[in-house]
């Protein structure tokens, strides 16, 4: 486990811009949890891109180091691994790169042609509750400091508090891999060259506990006078309907 840091500063601050990012860093972890279970894909990867960002600019802070990165995780996972060597190992490259990626989705004007991604509800919401489950311990208040050196993440755990314990695969003992494997919803989104941008939802029984994260959406295959959208890493029959045609 990587080692638990205490905040002790003469400087109150930089004690509460610590806390802050902390604090703001488990709200937009839970609404992101919320967002999974109602199926809001989109929004459930930008919020856990966003806490995740938090969590890594106060871990910066504590360093010393001034916090940069806004939103791309890529640009701060040399600072993790350099710092936090222990941590780094644990957490799942493939997974905070794609996060950046969707996080790109809130700018469709600015996005590129073919860019695309494919969200796993069950694969996305783990790893979330994963990657959170090893950052957050690191960072401590000193007692000495705070009235109250829970935080918010152990009070929600020791209260039970359900926006926490809903569906986490950690905190009831629920093996990873079948859940994983459970049905859950799909979500697949690619912008054409033409500017065109096309989005499919459907459920599937088909998701593989891989750790692999980076599946391409949606690939384009000529046939005839149509271009089918077809989704690359499932079973792809008509039965299934995994189709997407676009006149030409």
């Amino acid at each position: 486990m990587e080692k638990k840091i205490k905040i002790k500063t003469k400087d109150e601050v930089d004690i509460n811009k610590i806390n802050s990012l902390i604090n703001m860093s488990y709200e937009d972890f839970i609404a992101s949890r919320i967002l999974f279970k109602h199926n809001k894909l989109v929004q459930a990867c930008i919020l856990a891109n966003t806490a995740i960002e938090k969590y890594f600019k106060a871990l910066m802070e504590v360093n010393g180091t001034k916090a940069f990165g806004n939103h791309d995780l890529t640009k701060q996972l040399p600072f993790i691994k350099n710092q936090f060597p222990r941590l780094f190992k644990k957490l799942n490259v493939s997974f905070l790169d794609q996060l950046t990626i969707i996080y790109r989705v809130r700018y469709i004007s600015d996005l590129p042609s073919d860019y695309n991604f494919v969200i796993f509800q069950n694969k996305y919401q783990a790893e979330l509750d994963y990657t959170y489950s090893v950052l957050e311990p690191i960072i401590r208040s000193d007692p000495k400091n705070s009235a109250n050196s829970k935080t918010k993440y152990e009070n929600a755990v020791d209260t039970k508090d359900p926006d926490l314990w809903n569906l986490n695969y950690l905190l009831n003992k629920l093996d990873k891999v079948k859940f994983i494997e459970s049905p859950c919803n799909i979500y697949e989104f690619r912008k054409l060259k033409n500017g065109v941008t096309l989005e499919i939802k459907y459920v599937s029984t088909k998701v593989k506990a891989d750790g692999k994260f980076d599946y391409e959406a949606l690939i384009p295959k000529k046939w005839r006078f149509r271009n089918i959208y077809y989704v690359p890493w499932e079973i792809k029959t008509p039965a299934n309907k995994k189709y997407i045609a676009c006149r030409n």
